[in-house]
């Protein structure tokens, strides 16, 4: 008699489990999916800011531009952006919200 209770309570908990182990996966699939999308997006805007910094620097007078170099401040730079990546990667994954985020050049948020 304990024997088809048995069989029929297992069937229900491997079912319960199947079920709630493709959930997990695919919430996990989608998480990768926008993170990954949203990190290569910051990194790339963070890039192109670089960048457009490292330009303004090299239009200063040289003897400007030589004293920046042996202050470093390139590599500040690089450290500073670095850890701005690594802030937006963390925030992105502690964040469990979509939020609009908007570019606007010269201006707040």
């Amino acid at each position: 008699m304990a024997l088809p209770l048995a069989a029929g309570l297992a069937g229900w908990i491997v079912a319960g489990l199947a079920s709630g182990v493709g959930q997990i996966v695919a919430k996990s699939l989608v998480s990768l999916g926008i993170g990954y999308v949203t990190y290569t997006g910051m990194n790339a805007l963070v890039d192109m800011n670089q960048a457009q910094i490292m330009a303004l620097l090299h239009t200063l007078p040289p003897v400007t531009v030589q004293l920046i170099g042996v202050l470093k401040v390139g590599v500040c730079l690089n450290i500073w952006f670095s850890a701005f990546v690594i802030k937006l990667t963390l925030w992105g994954l502690n964040n469990d919200s979509f939020s609009r985020m908007r570019v606007v050049p010269g201006g707040g948020s």
